[in-house]
């Protein structure tokens, strides 16, 4: 029964969308072969009286009447009609729904009567009874010519044409201008004969180019269930101004000035007090010009690669400081009371409010060592009836010292937010990182390759996970596979495996600490070939190397033969490696420390990073080279005061409040700056991944596939089935000798045997027992560790002929 509801049902869609094309097409025919004389024939000649009228109209009689009442009492904004019943149609017959069709049926509406109060303003159009404007147009002409006279209201309707179209078709205007780029760059530059010529393929590309973004529209919001919402940030109240200078490329510098604090009189209040000024930042909230301009695509052909939009994002979530002001008021006044009681002469003079705490500055008293606020910072908390609080002993620029007083509300800081908010900053990076949140509200972002690595430690459900997460998602928002490339050591197996397809992976996610020493390795021999590549090259850094062209490249390189050249890497991506857990990679080799040392100290010009995190910062782990070459340290909540210290040189991890609230060291300096992290769930990853992965796969490095690959056994030493034995245990997954014997038939020794020459050649893992060992090979690393040793032979077998001598005759 359901089945055959259903055909019913798809029949009778089939047959309504039908017969509206069918009425639109009458409606245009009609509209279009309207005449203003079928009006006098219609009159004179009824056609309900069985007369023959003599109309111009296309569709007779019935096409004549209905024409001249549109256009008599609509005007020529009558037009508007058959495109927006002509779009709505044309969705529905795609399978697809009108998303905000209020919106768009209001924006219809405005660009109807504006057209029409044009028309009769401009005297343009045909000559109907009630005017060129027809009745419509003819009323809001006059009422707005009463109003703002014959320019200002010309001003009012060109206004309001633009504000329906905005209305009625935003994702069409909004796809043009990157239509047209679109299509001039796809012109070959030969083909270009002309000025004309030019401007006529740029027309043709754009057209094309708008057809093919509202297509790809259309298909990304049939994968996404959830509704696309505006991508508007709402007002953030009580939240507070820029109060650190940041460093060029940083951000947040719109707001860098602050107001001169009204100052709390000390000791007994007077009757009518001075407020306390709260700094509300007001961000300019800039549309974000996702994509960014990308570098060329290098190897694989990535010209249909189309950087995802925010829309797969969360919306932000309302602002929690809002209507707060009373209680930061009433807390200033308890903290003035406390330090009234302990003998310490200060006062208040500015509050800021952030989305985690709320930065009281207080000046003290000539006299008052800031020491003797800070060793008060218990007894502030308890008074406050809030968790520990964190005591600045001085605000850089001021003569004041701070007081951090966690908020009862946390806000929840979206990446989408961060975006919208900082587009024109990002677009300034090589590789920008939304990390979050200043404790004034303002948006936290780096650029990784001024910082140039990244150390960050925190323990369980501090937030580094989430913190790693949202560098990855910022990396896939604004970069191409060709721009950047990122290896991941995930050795929980579970933190990272979304991104397993992303193509911009080098290599498969590494589990295995033993080969991750492997890939530092790799990545120092890496970084000695690049920089002998940009020597001869004659540059000093990468992006300098990037921005030459092919032929400077050819000439500064000249090679002599099509060999050479094919060696030539004629683009650089950068290379981030990022590592979950550092203290189990410590502990595997003594020359991982010396590797980390060595990219740290040289890889930033060649654009080498990296981002290291572990839950231990212990000093074993967090040793003093490598603190010393990784100035940009991110610091989560930590277990104690010592694990403070070996992260940021000083207290204060220990006092944060988990879930994303952090400290973060800067290596241009300033001191400690406090935040509150971004946060990304799973399903914004899924979306982001799945978009990608539709566009393009990954392409591994074939030198870090090689990586750990097993010593080969002679052929001797190898066992006939020891390929197919092998097979079976990367199918399957298991090293077990009992399931060696079931599937190849053999017995045990033999099946015990063979595990123990994988076991040599590194294929599984050690012994554990009546347990199967663990396997750590894939077929693909097998298949291609296979293939490059036949080619060794082949290579060995040519040499060899090539060294006999020739026989003697």
């Amino acid at each position: 029964m359901a089945g055959k509801s259903k055909k019913k049902i798809g029949a009778l869609r089939v047959g309504l969308v039908g017969a509206g094309w069918a009425a639109w097409v009458f409606l245009v025919l009609a509209m279009v072969s309207f005449h203003v004389s079928d009006r006098t024939n219609l009159t004179s000649a009824p056609v309900y009286y069985g007369v023959q009228v003599q109309v111009r109209n296309w569709c007779g009689p019935v096409g004549a009447k209905l024409s001249f009442l549109i256009f008599d009492n609509l005007g020529p904004g009558a037009v508007v009609l058959p495109l927006a019943l002509g779009a709505i149609l044309l969705v529905w017959t795609l399978g697809r729904g009108v998303t905000q069709m209020t919106f768009r049926l209001m924006g219809a509406a405005v660009l109807l009567v504006a057209i029409s109060a044009l028309a009769h303003l401009t005297n343009l159009g045909a000559a109907l009874p009630a005017g060129p404007g027809g009745l419509l147009g003819v009323a809001t002409g006059h009422l707005l010519r009463g109003w703002f006279h014959l320019i200002g209201s010309m001003i009012v309707l060109i206004l309001a044409v633009l504000v329906g179209v905005l209305l009625a078709a935003d994702e069409i205007v909004l796809a043009i201008p990157g239509a047209f780029r679109r299509g001039w760059k796809k012109v070959p530059a030969e083909e270009v004969l002309s000025v004309t010529g030019n401007t006529a393929v740029a027309m043709g590309g754009g057209i094309l180019g708008i057809f093919r973004g509202i297509t790809a529209r259309w298909n990304k919001r049939s994968t996404i269930t959830r509704s696309s919402k505006p991508e508007s940030v709402g007002s953030r109240g009580a939240t507070v101004a820029t109060t650190t200078e940041v460093s060029p490329p940083a951000l947040l510098s719109e707001n860098a000035g602050r107001a001169e604090a009204v100052a709390i009189a000390a000791g007994t209040p007077p009757p009518d007090p001075q407020p306390i000024p709260i700094r509300k930042p007001k961000p300019k909230v800039v549309e974000p010009t996702l994509p960014f301009k990308p570098a060329p695509p290098q190897k694989q052909d990535l010209g249909n690669y189309r950087l995802p939009g925010l829309d797969l994002l969360e919306e932000a979530e309302p602002s929690k400081t809002d209507g707060q002001e009373q209680l930061v008021r009433q807390k200033a006044e308890v903290l003035r009371g406390c330090l009234e009681s302990f003998g310490i002469d200060g006062r208040v003079v500015a509050i800021d409010t952030g989305p985690v705490v709320t930065l009281y500055e207080l000046e003290l008293a000539p006299g008052i060592k800031s020491s003797q606020v800070g060793a008060l910072a218990k007894d502030i908390a308890r008074a406050l009836m809030s968790p520990p609080v964190r005591v600045i002993d001085n605000i850089p620029g001021k003569n004041t010292m701070g007081i951090e007083v966690p908020n009862l509300d946390k806000e929840r800081v979206r990446l989408k937010e961060l975006m919208q908010l900082s587009s024109q900053a990002i677009e300034r990076m090589a590789l920008p990182m939304c990390l979050g949140k200043d404790a004034s509200g303002n948006p936290l972002i780096e650029d990784l390759t001024t910082m140039p690595h990244i150390l960050i430690a925190g323990t369980t459900g501090s937030g580094k996970s989430v913190c790693i997460n949202s560098i990855i998602m910022t990396f896939l928002l604004t970069q191409r596979p060709d721009h950047v490339k990122m290896i991941m050591v995930d050795p929980k197996m579970v933190e990272m495996q979304d991104y397993r397809q992303i193509p911009h992976l080098m290599s498969p996610i590494i589990d295995d600490m033993s080969k991750a020493e492997s890939v530092l390795e790799w990545a120092t021999q890496k970084m000695d070939e690049r920089y002998e590549t940009l020597s001869e090259a004659g540059v000093r850094h990468i992006r300098q190397f990037n921005r030459l062209t092919r032929e400077q490249i050819l000439e500064r390189f000249n090679p002599s033969t099509p060999e050479e050249e094919t060696r030539i890497p004629f683009h650089m991506p950068y290379i981030v490696i990022i590592i979950d857990e550092l203290a189990d990679l410590m502990m595997t080799s003594k020359e991982v420390e010396g590797h980390i040392v060595r990219i740290a100290q040289k890889a930033r010009a060649v654009g080498i990073h990296l981002i290291l995190a572990t839950q231990r910062p212990e000093a074993q782990v967090v040793t003093g080279l490598i603190k010393s070459n990784m100035p940009g340290r991110i610091c989560f909540q930590v277990r104690s005061r010592l694990d403070s210290r070996i992260m940021l040189d000083q207290s204060g991890g220990e006092l944060l409040l988990g879930q994303g609230d952090l400290l973060m060291l800067r290596p241009t300096g300033g001191g400690l700056m406090r935040g509150q992290g971004t946060f990304v769930d799973d399903a914004e990853t899924k979306r982001v991944c799945s978009f990608i992965t539709q566009i393009a796969q990954p392409e591994f490095h074939p030198e870090l596939m090689q990586l750990g690959a097993p010593s080969s056994l002679t052929d001797e030493e190898k066992d006939p089935m020891f390929d197919d034995a092998v097979r079976v245990v990367l199918e399957t997954r298991r090293g077990s000798v009992s399931l060696l014997q079931r599937r190849l038939t053999i017995g045990y020794s033999r099946a015990s045997r063979l595990i123990d020459q994988m076991r040599a050649m590194g294929i599984v893992g050690a012994y554990k027992g009546s347990q199967a060992s663990d396997v750590t090979m894939t077929v693909e690393e097998w298949d291609s560790f296979k293939a490059a040793q036949d080619q060794d032979k082949s290579s060995s077998a040519n040499e060899e002929s090539a060294d006999v001598p020739p026989h003697e005759s």
